[in-house]
This record gives structure tokens, sequence and C-alpha cells, in this order.
């Protein structure tokens, strides 16, 4: 795909990442590239893309006075209700917060404590991520953390986010130091 838009001089972001199912059947993570696989794409996007961008590749935890990036954006500002009138935080994620058919989505909003406890997660709730070398680089998702455990528990990240996140942070630093070396 990369070869074929560079052919075509357009940029492509290829997103490696499948998560499991959201009944956390991971059957279709066989499909999902292994880390020497990821690392393969990552180094060929950090070879080949002219228009390379360092945070493109660092989504992860930069500040401890902002929320994580896993619950940035969901839970803050949005919601997501599925096809049975459920309020979930995110579409891959069946963790119900409230029934539309039981009550109001203002209600929900201001009364759901599932809700309230994911609006205030932060690093704390990650004692591993604490000391983490590689957190700027992870892109953890409190659905796929979820989807991929049988407890189905969303601070639970998964061996494959850590060694994707380590994985990357090595390749990134090796590439500016090769990009310092050449300036």
């Amino acid at each position: 795909m990369l070869s074929f838009a560079r052919e075509l001089n357009l940029r492509s972001v290829p997103d490696n990442i499948i998560m499991p199912q959201s009944n956390r059947n991971c059957g279709n993570l066989e499909y999902r590239l292994d880390i020497d696989e990821a690392i393969q794409v990552i180094q060929d996007i950090l070879d080949n893309d002219t228009a390379y961008d360092a945070e493109r590749f660092s989504p992860g935890y930069h500040n401890p006075d902002t929320a994580l990036p896993c619950v940035q954006n969901f839970c803050q500002n949005t919601l997501c209700i599925n096809a049975k009138g459920e309020v979930v935080p995110l579409p891959e994620w069946d963790h119900v917060l409230g029934d539309l058919k039981k009550q109001t989505l203002r209600d929900i909003w201001k009364n759901s404590s599932k809700l309230k406890r994911l609006q205030i997660i932060s690093l704390e709730d990650f004692p591993k991520c604490q000391s983490c070398h590689d957190i700027e680089f992870c892109g953890m998702s409190l659905g796929q953390n979820a989807n991929e455990n049988e407890a189905g528990d969303p601070f639970i990240i998964p061996k494959y986010i850590c060694e994707l996140a380590k994985a990357t942070r090595e390749l990134v630093h090796s590439h500016k130091n090769k990009q310092k070396e050449t300036t």
C-alpha cells in the first residue's frame, strides 16, 4: 500500500491496530501484525515518508496535568449509543453506562457512576505505566484493553501494546538520531 501511494504521490498513513471483538472474542487477532511485522511497517514509514511527523508515532502520555490519551476525548465530550439504545463509551467497547429505554441521556451524563469513574481515569490507575519509558509511544485504548482479557478489565494493558510501544520508541529514537547525523 505504501509503495502504491508513493507511486501516485499520495500520503498513506497505515493503521496497524486490529482490536478484539467487543464480546471479548480475540479470534480476529490472528490477523493482527505481529511485533516484527509492525516494526517493518513503522520502519518503512520512517524511511520513506518525507512528510514524517514524530507525533504520529507518539500518541501516548506526555503531560501529567492532562488526561491520558486513552480517555482524553471519550466520556469527556462524547458518548456512543449502540443499536440497543445503550449508552457506551466507545463503539468497540460494550461497557454499558446507561439505557435510553430507562433513562434520559442527560440523566446518564449527569448521574452514571460508571461514566464518572471513566472521566477521572489517570496515570495513577495504571501503576505499571507510571515509570514506563515507552509511555509516550503507547497507543492503548480502554476498549481494547477490556476486550483483550477474559475479565473485561480496561485497566489490564495487553502485552502486545507494551511491546509495540517499546519497539516504536526505539525505532523513532533511532530515526531521529540518524536524521541528526545527516544534518
